[in-house]
């Protein structure tokens, strides 16, 4: 791929990414979100990091596979606790982080 590929391309992704950033905010800034629209936007940011770590867990070279050796598994559940108990994103990425990277290093 050449300079000006690349250049186009990372150009059309800010494009991208600045249209879908900043689409609800022209559209919707000055107006007041019915109250039902603003409690499902509440959990928004959580159903994002279950979508993602769901299919970081279950997908495999394009094809679902499930192993008990994959240590992802055994950091979801005490990461689920963490999740649960303090409602804290931040804590909830950390504890699951700090399982994988503690048994991929005692593992080797």
């Amino acid at each position: 791929m050449d300079q000006t590929a690349i250049l186009l391309t990372a150009a059309g992704m800010g494009a991208v990414a600045l249209a879908i950033r900043a689409g609800p905010l022209l559209l919707l800034g000055g107006r007041k979100l019915p109250r039902p629209i603003e409690e499902a936007l509440h959990f928004l940011p959580a159903a994002a990091l279950a979508a993602i770590t769901v299919q970081l867990l279950v997908v495999r070279d394009g094809a679902l596979q499930f192993s008990i050796d994959d240590v992802t598994w055994w950091a979801l559940l005490p990461s689920v606790a963490v999740a649960i108990l303090t409602r804290s994103t931040f804590l909830t990425v950390a504890v699951g982080m700090a399982i994988v990277a503690g048994s991929r290093l005692i593992a080797g």
